[in-house]
Order: structure tokens, then sequence, then C-alpha cells
């Protein structure tokens, strides 16, 4: 039976790949004619609905920002080529990776990090890596669907590339999916152990709103149009839902300085489908969890008060069976954006609990 699904799973695998490989070039020459239209209405979506396409950033364009960035190219053992980052000084005795969600690129976190960095404790003491997870930004995206479990291997190969023995983990979303697997996968390796906007299943997790508008944005060639569904999916409601705010264009530009300066969130249609493959297929069984428990990493479950993409109650659900704290801000999904002030307070406590055991 075992190998039947198997054999199933991969029939399946070949034919969306297939499908969506010859989809993906017509969506790429379709979002070109888009760009050189240059004006038109988007009904329905109020804010800047008759303003300029959002020109979309070219390979060159991205590769450039991203090494006037700083961002460094590296070969994991799986083929990949990730673009990392490190803030802070080479010689601070502390480490986190910073594990971004589907879609994030690397430098998404830019003002959390900052401030985190700010934070006394921690100005001199601490070095944060931050990445392009396989298929977002301008790291690579293998064929085939991805897994979170394969994706933290990636994670312990960039810290072997960066000899670090051990770290901080800070993942997000997927991320977060994918820091529980690397805790599992090297526990002696994470000091603490930071759960953002997470769960230990994927499967079920966000709301059919959310899926719809995550899964129209993936087949959708209008970058602005996409941009305003985002704000609705990575947002709280008291932001998204007040387009003339201040607070709303302020968030807006970010994501908006995202696809100008690195292009689309996924590398390809396909790198969007790895990765909501491998958060849809993320399974933490009880077992694993009460394992996870038992190496006894200092943990923190962190969510918003309104997450419209994993359920809140997931969020509880994790943090009860890993009996950690479960820390609640108000914000939304893409919390370390929306609220990096509160987010800092809560990392930082943790990681001074983390670095008593040092």
């Amino acid at each position: 039976m075992l190998r039947f699904a198997q054999g199933v799973t991969q029939i399946s695998t070949r034919l969306v790949h297939g499908l969506f490989t010859r989809w993906d070039k017509r969506h790429s020459e379709r979002s070109e004619r888009s760009v050189i239209s240059g004006y038109y209405p988007i009904r329905g979506l109020g804010v800047m609905a008759e303003e300029a396409v959002i020109k979309s950033a070219t390979k060159d364009e991205k590769l450039l920002f991203l090494q006037e960035r700083g961002f460094t190219p590296v070969t994991v053992n799986s083929g990949c080529i990730l673009y990392y980052k490190l803030h802070g000084k080479a010689d601070a005795p502390q480490k986190m990776m910073l594990i971004n969600g589907t879609g994030s690129c690397g430098h998404y976190s830019d003002t959390f990090v900052a401030l985190l960095l700010s934070e006394p404790e921690w100005e001199s003491k601490l070095q944060i890596c931050c990445f392009d997870v396989r298929g977002s930004g301008q790291s690579s995206d293998p064929s085939g669907m991805y897994t979170t479990a394969g994706m933290s291997g990636d994670c312990t190969d960039l810290m072997d590339h960066l000899e670090w023995e051990r770290a901080h983990v800070l993942g997000m979303s997927l991320g977060g999916m994918i820091a529980q697997e690397l805790a599992l996968r090297a526990p002696a390796r994470v000091v603490t152990l930071c759960l953002v906007v997470t769960t230990s299943r994927g499967a079920g997790a966000s709301s059919m709103t959310a899926f719809g508008k995550l899964t129209a944005n993936i087949f959708d060639a209008d970058s602005r149009r996409k941009l305003i569904r985002s704000m609705k999916i990575l947002f709280s409601s008291g932001v998204a839902e007040d387009p003339e705010s201040d607070r709303y264009r302020r968030l807006f530009a970010v994501l908006e300085e995202r696809v100008q300066t690195v292009g689309e969130p996924f590398v390809s249609t396909m790198a969007a489908l790895g990765q909501a493959w491998a958060a849809t297929t993320h399974y933490i069984s009880k077992q694993k969890l009460q394992t996870l428990k038992g190496f006894r990493i200092p943990t923190v479950v962190l969510g918003g008060t309104e997450d419209h993409m994993i359920a809140t109650s997931r969020q509880s659900a994790l943090a009860e069976a890993l009996e950690c704290k479960y820390a609640v801000i108000e914000g939304g999904h893409a919390l370390l954006v929306e609220n990096p002030s509160e987010a800092v307070k809560v990392v930082s406590d943790l990681m001074q609990q983390g670095s008593v055991s040092l």
C-alpha cells in the first residue's frame, strides 16, 4: 500500500510539473505584455486601482540588488544555491538563523533585524543570518515538490558553511515548519527555538478565503493586483481594510519595494507550487512533538491577534504540545513586518533564556 501511494504521488508530481512548466512560459509572456501596457484599471480592488503597473525586477536587476545589499551565494548539499546575508558583528559570540516563510526573501525582515540588533543586549553579541529559502528570491528552484525536512537540510548545510556550531533559530510560517524539522534533525545545534505564526500540521491550517487569495496570487500576472491581495492575506484587518491610512501605505510600500528590487516572491510558478507542497504536507506527529519537547530547547510560539493564514488554534495547539509559552501580539500573519518592535521583545526574552545555558 505504501509503495502504491508513493507511486501515485510521483506520477501526480510529474503531471503537475509538466503542466505548469508549460503554463509558466505563457505566464511570463503575458506578464511582459502587462508591463508594456502601462496603465489600466483593476476593478474591485480599491486603493491605487488606476495607477501604473508595478514593474517587477529582471533577473539581472535582482542579482545586482542582492549583491549591493551584501547577499552571497552558497551551494548546499541538495544542489540548491542559497543567497544569504549576515547582519551584526562577525565576532559576535551568539548567532541566529532567521528562516522566512512562503515567498519571502532574505531582506523581508530587515526592520525587525535592525531593531533586534539595536537592543543593548545584542548589538555586539549577536550575528544574524537571513537567506532566501529554495524557490524564493534569488535562490535556485529545483524541480519537483519540496519538503520541510529537505529544506531543513539546506539550513544545517548553511550553518556548516558559516562554521556555526549552534544558533538561535527563528522561523516564520513555512520557515517555522522548517525550524521544527531542523530542531528534530540537529537538536544540539539549536540554542533557542522561536516558532512564529506556524503549525505542526500544514494541511487545513489556512481558511479557504486565504488559500484562495494565495492561489490566485500564484497564477496572476499583475504585480499590483497581487500586492493588494497580499495586504489582505498578510496583515490584520485594521490595516488591510483602511487603504487610505498611513500604516497601510507604509506596509504596501514594503511589499512594493520587494517586487521592484528582487522581483516576484517566487523564482517560478513551479517554485511556488514546491513551497506550497512543503507547507501543505508538513506534519510533525504527536510522538515527534514529544521528542522535540524532550530536547528541552527553550521555545516560544509567537502569534498575532488576527492571522488569516495559520489558524490561531493551530498555533496555540503547537505551544500546548511543546509545553512552551504562547505569546500573542497585535498583528496578522506578517507579524515581524507589521509589529516588529513587539516581536523583538518576545524574541529577546527567549534568547536571554537560552543564553543562560551557554
